[in-house]
């Protein structure tokens, strides 16, 4: 349910006038902003969900926007301690500070054993969380996310499945099936 929400002194906030949350981290919130949305804490960095103009970011437990509310989606925690975000139409991270740390260029992400995945055009290209591209799988073929250090791969030309490692090289040859 979208709403208006507002802090009042006593440190509780106010939603529509009508009800009022009392929970031990939202008491903490100082801000004057005007909310349409505010979720319970968002994650283990402490940052809680807006959404402003239908657009989300996040606030601290002080009311500071870390995350500015221009995204179209709320952003998620990826596993590897990113936020992913979308903007334009297109995928990337920020980490907690706000700061864009993999560009959203994507059209879409996962993350899995501290690399996220992203698809652009006909190609996978895995981001370390610094930003830094680690390897690009092209020319149609498909790649999943890396779980101990491998991933299933599938080559366009090929049919059947294998696996490769965090190099690229196929450790184990495209052939089986599923």
């Amino acid at each position: 349910i979208e709403s208006n929400i507002e802090l009042r002194k006593d440190g509780e906030l106010q939603i529509n006038d009508d009800k009022i949350y009392d929970c031990l981290l939202c008491k903490e919130i100082h801000t004057s902003y005007k909310y349409e949305f505010i979720d319970e804490c968002f994650d283990r960095h402490g940052l809680i969900l807006v959404k402003r103009n239908d657009r989300w970011g996040c606030i601290s437990l002080q009311g500071v926007e870390v995350i500015p509310c221009i995204y179209e989606e709320h952003p998620h925690n990826v596993e590897c301690g990113l936020i992913s975000v979308k903007y334009n139409g297109k995928y990337g991270c920020v980490d907690k500070t706000g700061t864009e740390v993999i560009p959203c260029i994507y059209d879409w992400i996962s993350s899995h054993d501290g690399l996220i995945r992203g698809k652009i055009s006909n190609q996978f290209e895995f981001i370390d969380t610094l930003g830094n591209k680690v390897l690009t799988v092209s020319n149609n073929d498909w790649a999943d996310d890396y779980y101990d250090g491998l991933a299933k791969y599938s080559k366009y030309a090929e049919k059947g499945f294998g696996f490769i490692d965090i190099t690229g090289k196929e450790v184990i040859p495209c052939k089986y099936k599923n």
